[in-house]
């Protein structure tokens, strides 16, 4: 009997939108699990490799190299969505081992191809029903819950009627494919979302500063946390002071944090790492030039989650698991001895 593969990830989903009443189906396909969130801006690497992000280089897309950066010339068209002030743009670029574990490049799909499954990655409702073909690998990435989440919220009616057309969308695919063969399925979101309580304007509170960007000090505000480059004590000095008189909104990383939380601590992601607390948002940053009204990647997060389904076999899974436990688990539902090297271990029972 023909076999097809899916691999579906439902980008920025909370757990609470997998329910009876927003969407049927995919509640209905087995029980929901949850993954260890890892507070990362680069989870696909970590998917697609089985290795956290101290291993795999890849913690956010963009890194301090000295201000001696490129990338806007070449990628301003692609990026010029991004609220990187013009002045900053030449302080940073686009993190190089990033482009290691993209898609075709990464560990899984390599593993994939070695055992002669055919590969198609699928951008939200685009799916070609005319490919439900054996030993094939269908990556549907639905990408539409976050930026209406970000607008609207994550309670709002544009975000329930988008969880019906994709329930709707999956249903459609599932239903199709089982007419065709087995199916073998992994579901899954690379991380929740949070509602914003308060909005902080880091950018305007270090304006006032003795210490000025670009002469000082280089920072990069993503919206739950914001990195610090020194380039003199002075500065450094001055900008601990003033975070240390931010203790409402979060905190510095502290050693123990960078290991409990999977983070590389080198140069390039910062001198120092300043996360808000969960809720709390900078506004504006160099993503959103305007408020929002929910966000990701804090260290405190709601989990995301994780469905496996098989029409031939009941799938259970043993334990709460990791992101760095997807590559390894979607391989052993595939019945593929992994020979690659990963921190993460299959979690079915």
């Amino acid at each position: 009997m023909k076999h097809i593969s899916f691999f579906i990830i439902l980008d920025g989903f909370r757990t609470s939108y997998i329910t009876k009443d927003k969407m049927p189906f995919v509640s209905s396909l087995g029980k929901m699990n949850t993954i260890e969130p890892i507070p990362s801006f680069c989870q696909r690497p970590t998917i697609f490799s089985g290795n956290s992000p101290i291993k795999t280089g890849c913690f956010v897309d963009f890194v301090y190299n000295g201000g001696n950066a490129k990338w806007y010339k070449k990628y301003l068209k692609r990026y010029n969505s991004y609220n990187i002030p013009k002045k900053y743009q030449g302080y940073f670029d686009i993190e190089e081992n990033y482009k290691k574990f993209k898609d075709k490049n990464s560990p899984l799909f390599k593993e994939l191809k070695k055992n002669g499954y055919k590969i198609i990655w699928v951008n939200n409702f685009e799916f070609d029903f005319k490919k439900l073909k054996p030993k094939t690998v269908f990556f549907i990435h639905y990408t539409g819950s976050e930026p209406i989440a970000f607008k609207y919220g994550i309670h709002s009616k544009q975000i329930k009627a988008y969880l019906k057309r994709v329930d709707g969308s999956i249903k459609r695919i599932f239903k199709t494919a089982e007419q065709n063969g087995e199916i073998t399925s992994l579901i899954m979101s690379d991380h929740g979302m949070t509602t914003i309580k308060e909005n902080v304007d880091i950018m305007h509170m270090l304006n006032s500063l003795n210490s000025k960007f670009g002469s000082d000090y280089i920072v990069f505000l993503n919206s739950p946390m914001a990195r610090f480059w020194f380039l003199n004590k002075k500065a450094e000095k001055e900008i601990l002071i003033f975070l240390g008189g931010l203790k409402k909104y979060g905190k510095i990383l502290s050693d123990n944090d960078f290991i409990k939380f999977k983070i590389p601590k080198e140069k390039k992601y910062g001198d120092v790492i300043f996360y808000m607390k969960n809720g709390i948002n900078i506004s504006p940053d160099f993503y959103h030039p305007k408020k929002i009204k929910s966000m990701h990647g804090y260290l405190d997060e709601k989990p995301p989650i994780l469905i496996t389904y098989s029409t031939s076999n009941m799938l259970k899974i043993k334990k709460r698991c990791n992101l760095i436990d997807i590559m390894p688990t979607f391989l052993e539902l595939l019945k593929i001895n992994n020979k690659t090297k990963t921190d993460g271990r299959s979690v079915l029972k």
